[in-house]
């Protein structure tokens, strides 16, 4: 296999002969291959192996402690190596792009994480902070903390953003009283919370547009967005 490797590198090897390569290293003299098609068989092929959790992977047979640290210690090489490409000035067009990004920043992480995006007038990323990482279903986000951020960077719009690392793309109540009081917050010092995206299972969703369009509501100047320009209407 090794020899097949360095003769015609990745190309050469078939999904499953990777994986099987792969654990070599963490189960040493022991043949992988049916292993190997275990862990794509019941993964569905190698994305959704890299996104499985670590009780999903010690759950199959042949894969021990060892071999499921491997295994996430892979996942997390690609999802960083993935976001180095990101971190290029960014320029948003509109907010199904920002949805896009955000998936790419918080899809698969095993714990719940909040982030802010903080963009100049045109739309240009200044920086992002992480707010918090909680447990797999809880984490605190401090309103005060993300306005003194938007501040400080002057910046003029602001896009909340969290995942669920189990794949429900539906708003908790909490997430949706967040929502509230950072659009309170933000209008009243002049800036635009352009939107709060949940990010899950691949997957994004605009909390705070639904919010509006159900519950109109009103806000200490205006709170009517143009949402594909981030502008207030």
């Amino acid at each position: 296999m090794r020899e097949k490797f360095r003769g015609g590198g990745g190309e050469a090897l078939a999904d499953h002969e990777i994986v099987e390569m792969l654990l070599f290293y963490s189960i040493p003299r022991i043949n992988t291959n049916e292993t190997a098609h275990r862990l794509i068989d019941r993964f569905g092929g190698l994305k959704g192996l890299l996104a499985a959790k670590r009780h999903e992977l010690t759950a199959v047979p042949g894969i021990g402690e060892q071999s499921a640290d491997l295994v996430g210690l892979l996942a997390e090489l690609y999802r960083r190596a993935d976001r180095e490409a990101d971190q290029e000035p960014t320029q948003f067009k509109d907010l199904d792009e920002v949805g896009r990004y955000l998936v790419s920043q918080l899809d698969g992480l095993p714990r719940e994480r909040v982030l802010v995006l903080l963009l100049s007038a045109d739309h240009r990323l200044i920086t992002t902070h992480k707010i918090s990482e909680g447990s797999v279903n809880k984490s605190n986000v401090d309103i005060r903390q993300i306005m003194e951020y938007a501040i400080m960077a002057k910046a003029t719009h602001i896009v909340l953003a969290h995942n669920h690392p189990d794949p429900i793309l539906t708003p908790s109540e909490a997430d949706e009283s967040v929502s509230f009081a950072l659009l309170h917050a933000a209008t009243v010092m002049g800036i635009n919370l352009w939107e709060h995206v949940l990010v899950s299972d691949g997957k994004y969703y605009f909390i705070l547009r639904d919010l509006l369009d159900r519950t109109r509501y009103s806000s200490p100047g205006s709170t009517k967005f143009n949402f594909k320009t981030g502008k207030k209407k």
